[in-house]
């Protein structure tokens, strides 16, 4: 095996291991908010994550049943948004 494929293995082993962290981050938080739930600006605020990041994480965990959908309220920009709960 080359070194090239060696650090492949480990960059995607690094890459999963980053994206469940951030997974049980978003349902942790999740959570802790009960039935009031999170919008994913509420998520990305709270924990300090980009919406880029923090959105596929919760996308993973609705995917995996973990975490629905519970309504909407509206952002800081006065737009609907989807709260999301755990499951």
């Amino acid at each position: 095996m080359t070194t090239n494929s060696n650090q492949a293995r480990r960059n995607n082993y690094a890459i999963r291991n980053s994206r469940q962290t951030g997974r049980q981050k978003v349902l942790m938080f999740l959570k802790s908010r009960g039935a009031t739930g999170a919008t994913d600006e509420e998520v990305s605020y709270a924990l300090d994550l980009d919406p880029s990041t923090a959105r596929p994480r919760r996308n993973e965990l609705v995917q995996m049943g973990l975490a629905i959908s519970s309504g909407t309220r509206l952002t800081k920009a006065n737009r609907k948004a989807t709260v999301w709960v755990s499951n």
